[in-house]
C-alpha cells in the first residue's frame, strides 16, 4: 500500500527555495534559526453535527468559549469541548450565516446573524431585544467615536450601510454605495476611527465615522473581497484582506500595499490575525486549508489541507491557539515553543 503524504511536512517543505541566491540562502537560514517554523498540532476536535460557517473565540460570562455558526444554530463549547447551554437558537428553521462574540456596553453578547436578521443573546442563552431584521450580511462590531456599535449592510435602503447602537437601535445610515459589499471591518487607522469594506470586483474602500470616503479604492485584488481585518502588525496600523483571487494582502494605514502573502493556492474565505507564543501571525482559511504567515510575509506552512470556512486566533484555556472550522468539525490547534 502506498504511503499517504504528510500534508504538514509537505507544507514545511514548501519553505525551502530551490537553488536560492547565496546571500538570500544565508539570510533565510539565519531567520529560521531565530524564528523556527511553528510546531502546530491539533489539541481538540469537536464534532458540530452541522456545517461550520464562522467562528468566534473569547470570553463569555467569565469563561473561555469557542462559538461557531453551524448553518441553523450558533453552538458554544468550553475549554474541554463540552457544550455550553442549548444551541442558539434552539430552532431548526433559523439559518445562521455568521456569529460574533462581543462586549457591548457593560454586557457580554453572543450575536448570530441569519436569514431573519441579527439577534443578540445573553450568557443564559436568552435572546436580548428583538431581531434586528434590517441588519444584513456582512456586519462588524466595534467602537466608533467612543461608542460600541454594530455596523451592517442594511436591507432597508438601496445599498445602504447602517449603524446600530449596543441596544440594537438604528442610529443612522452611513453611506449608500457601492450597491453590494462583501466584507466589512471597523478599527483605527492613523489615529482615527475608520470603516473598511470590500466589493465583488476586488476593490477595498475606506470611510470615516461619518461615512465620508477616504482616498481612492484599493484595487490590486482581482476577485471578490471575502474578509477584512484592521489591526496592528509589528507596531503599525495594518489592513489585512483576503480574496477569492487566492491571495492575502497587507496594506498600511494610508492604503498603500505592503506585500502579498504568497504560498496559498485557492479562494480565501476568512482571515485572522493574532499572536502565538509571542509571534505575530496571519492565518487564512479557504478551500486549500489554513495557511499561516509571519508579519514579514514568510509562509510558515499550511496546518491542514482540509477545506476550511473559518479561522480564529486567540487565548483559550490559558494558551495561544488557532481555531479552524471544517465542514462539520471545529479544531483547536496549539503551538509549542521549541524545546517545549
Amino acid at each position: 500500500m502506498a504511503q499517504r503524504p504528510n500534508p504538514f511536512r509537505a507544507a514545511m517543505a514548501s519553505l525551502i527555495t530551490i537553488n536560492p541566491h547565496p546571500v538570500q540562502a544565508v539570510k533565510a537560514s539565519l531567520k529560521r534559526l531565530v524564528k523556527p517554523p511553528l510546531d502546530l498540532h491539533a489539541t481538540l476536535t469537536i464534532k458540530t453535527g452541522d456545517e461550520v460557517s464562522s467562528l468566534a473565540l473569547g470570553q463569555w460570562d467569565g469563561q473561555d468559549i469557542i462559538m461557531s455558526g453551524c448553518d441553523h444554530t450558533a453552538q458554544v463549547w468550553d475549554a474541554a469541548g463540552n457544550v455550553v447551554g442549548l444551541p442558539i437558537p434552539n430552532d431548526p428553521g433559523y439559518e445562521v450565516f455568521s456569529v460574533a462574540l462581543r462586549r457591548l456596553g457593560d454586557q457580554d453578547f453572543i450575536m448570530s446573524h441569519g436569514f431573519n436578521g441579527l439577534q443578540r443573546w445573553n450568557p443564559s442563552g436568552d435572546p436580548v431585544g428583538p431581531v434586528i431584521t434590517d441588519a444584513n450580511f456582512p456586519l462588524a462590531t466595534g467602537r466608533l467615536e467612543g461608542q460600541d456599535v454594530i455596523i451592517a449592510f442594511s436591507r432597508t435602503g438601496d445599498g445602504d450601510v447602517a449603524i446600530w447602537d449596543a441596544e440594537g437601535r438604528l442610529i443612522r445610515p452611513l453611506f449608500s454605495e457601492p450597491p453590494v459589499i462583501t466584507a466589512l471591518a471597523i478599527g483605527r487607522l492613523n489615529d482615527q476611527d475608520v470603516i473598511v469594506f470590500g466589493d465583488p470586483d476586488g476593490n477595498i474602500h475606506m470611510a470615516d465615522a461619518s461615512g465620508r470616503r477616504i482616498g481612492r479604492p484599493l484595487t490590486i485584488h482581482t476577485g471578490e473581497i471575502s474578509s477584512l481585518v484592521i489591526t496592528k502588525l509589528a507596531g503599525q496600523d495594518t489592513i489585512v484582506s483576503g480574496s477569492w483571487d487566492c491571495t492575502v494582502r497587507l496594506w498600511d494605514a494610508d492604503g498603500q500595499p505592503i506585500h502579498p502573502l504568497t504560498g496559498y493556492w485557492d479562494r480565501v474565505k476568512s482571515v485572522a490575525v493574532g499572536t502565538l507564543n509571542g509571534r505575530e501571525i496571519i492565518a487564512a482559511a479557504g478551500e486549500d486549508g489554513v495557511g499561516i504567515w509571519d508579519t514579514e510575509g514568510e509562509h510558515l506552512g499550511t496546518i491542514t489541507r482540509t477545506e476550511a470556512a473559518a479561522v480564529a486566533i486567540g487565548q483559550f484555556a490559558g494558551r495561544d491557539v488557532i481555531v479552524t472550522g471544517h465542514e462539520t468539525e471545529v479544531r483547536i490547534w496549539g503551538a509549542d515553543s521549541p524545546g517545549a
